[in-house]
């Protein structure tokens, strides 16, 4: 998971979350209706286990300009609705 400028402009990482390390959640905290936690494969694995699963993600500060964004790299196994909360 990683954080970049935005697009158009040049293109560099701000900060990068790589899950390699065994049992090193990087500051990710699964705060509600998540389990099965695991680190594999270079990815942060969990499972919802109800509507309204809730990641906690590490405190962080960036520039807010020009435009930062957070890319992530999300992969399911349903259809799901997502809002990002601020």
């Amino acid at each position: 998971m990683l954080l970049s400028t935005a697009p158009g402009h040049a293109d560099r990482t701000l900060i990068e979350w790589r899950f390699d390390k065994p049992a090193d959640l990087l500051g990710w905290a699964p705060n509600a209706m998540l389990s099965d936690v695991a680190l594999r494969d270079g990815a942060l694995h969990l499972q919802a286990t109800n509507r309204d699963p809730q990641l906690l993600s590490p405190r962080f500060a960036i520039p807010a300009s020009p435009w930062p964004y957070v890319e992530v790299d999300l992969r399911g196994h349903r259809s799901v609705y997502c809002i990002a909360a601020p």
